[in-house]
């Protein structure tokens, strides 16, 4: 079962603008099927998190980008019934890029990837942001 928690992945590139792309389901940090969970798991380089990008918006984002649900490839779900407010894309700067937002913004700083939840600027550490969510979980079960 897929959730529409909406994400947007953003890779920074080498003249510092960001291209970033929007998926629509499973965005969140829980595993084994959220956005945060699989950038972690299995798009830890620039070549792969690059890979995402090019591809293009997602319905769903998967283990590799071949097995993901990308619309216009894919996808059997509408990319004109689900798309973001405003489009993904090439973004000059990163204040330009956190304009477009949705309930999590995942950014590759080339190194590592970073996390923001819904409309705060504030990115940290997204393996970090795993680790507490998961520490939470089990102190609450």
């Amino acid at each position: 079962v897929r959730m529409s928690t909406r994400s947007t992945i953003a890779v920074r590139q080498q003249d510092g603008s960001y291209l970033a792309v929007y998926c629509h389901n499973d965005g969140g940090l829980d595993q084994p099927h959220g956005v945060g969970f699989k950038l972690v798991s299995h798009y830890s380089t620039t070549e792969l998190a690059q890979s995402i990008v090019e591809a293009g918006n997602l319905s769903a984002l998967d283990d590799t980008i071949d097995a993901s649900d990308v619309y216009g490839r894919k996808c059997s779900r509408s990319y004109v019934q689900n798309r973001p407010v405003e489009p993904a894309g090439v973004f000059p700067d990163a204040e330009t890029r956190f304009r477009f937002r949705e309930d999590y913004n995942y950014t590759w700083t080339g190194v590592e990837w970073l996390v923001s939840v819904g409309r705060s600027p504030v990115q940290r550490s997204l393996a970090e942001q795993i680790s507490t969510d998961s520490a939470y979980l089990q102190y609450q079960n």
